[in-house]
């Protein structure tokens, strides 16, 4: 049985509606813990993951190179200071870093004082004015013989002149054959497109009985609540098409 996953992607345009753009807190600390990254929201882990993305990094979801401390401040706001070790780079910037730091509410809806240091732990880079767009949305459509479900939990994080940008997304694509007379084919294909880009899966000997599940991480479609997919589906001799469209999940 063979099987291919691929995944093609175009720079997103970058959408302000519904992004963080909230006050620093107050960051006199009243108590600071350090915790395991399994504890922090999949918010703060998506963000993360995108800032990592954004200085050129490589997430680990095996969380090796993250520390995370949380702290509460005098008025009981609470966030996180997380550390990451790694290679990161910065346009314009010829030296390297090896740890990236940052504050993060713990909602992960806003992200300040971040700051790049070499081995040494000479400060290489700052960054105190960065934008979040948090995203957790599913998609449904269904043509005559086909249902598609599309989760998508991530975020976007950019600089303010746009000049650095970060995406990180975690999806899982679920297809369903809900036509008569459900069959093994042959060969079956289906692709799903955005504006941001597409991905595509395809298989032999594909027994149409079972739900066909593809999961994905990284910069793959990263679509808005307005946004539509276009799904594909050929199989045997047969092809349709049809739209997801966004749901409360």
């Amino acid at each position: 049985m063979n099987k291919l996953f691929k995944v093609s992607l175009l720079l997103p345009f970058l959408v302000l509606a519904g992004c963080s753009n909230s006050k620093v807190p107050n960051t006199n600390v009243q108590t600071k813990v350090n915790i395991p990254w399994s504890s922090v929201s999949k918010s703060v882990q998506n963000v993360t993951y995108a800032l990592e993305s954004m200085y050129n990094g490589k997430p680990d979801q095996t969380s090796n190179n993250i520390q995370v401390k949380q702290k509460s401040t005098d008025n009981q706001t609470y966030y996180y200071l997380i550390s990451i070790t790694g290679k990161f780079l910065k346009q314009g910037v010829k030296k390297s870093a090896s740890d990236l730091s940052f504050s993060i509410l713990e909602d992960g809806t806003k992200v300040w004082g971040l700051v790049a240091k070499d081995d040494a732990g000479n400060i290489v880079w700052q960054n105190n004015d960065l934008s979040v767009l948090p995203s957790n949305i599913q998609f449904i459509g269904h043509s005559e013989n086909w249902k598609g479900v599309y989760d998508l939990s991530g975020a976007k994080v950019w600089n303010k002149n746009f000049s650095l940008y970060g995406i990180w997304e975690e999806h899982q694509f679920k297809l369903t054959y809900i036509g008569a007379n459900p069959q093994t084919v042959p060969h079956l294909k289906y692709t799903v497109k955005s504006t941001g880009g597409s991905f595509s899966y395809e298989n032999n000997n594909v027994d149409l009985h079972k739900v066909i599940t593809s999961n994905g991480a990284g910069a793959v479609l990263f679509p808005g609540k307005n946004d539509t997919l276009t799904t594909t589906v050929d199989w045997g001799k047969q092809t349709e098409n049809f739209e997801l469209n966004a749901t409360a999940k």
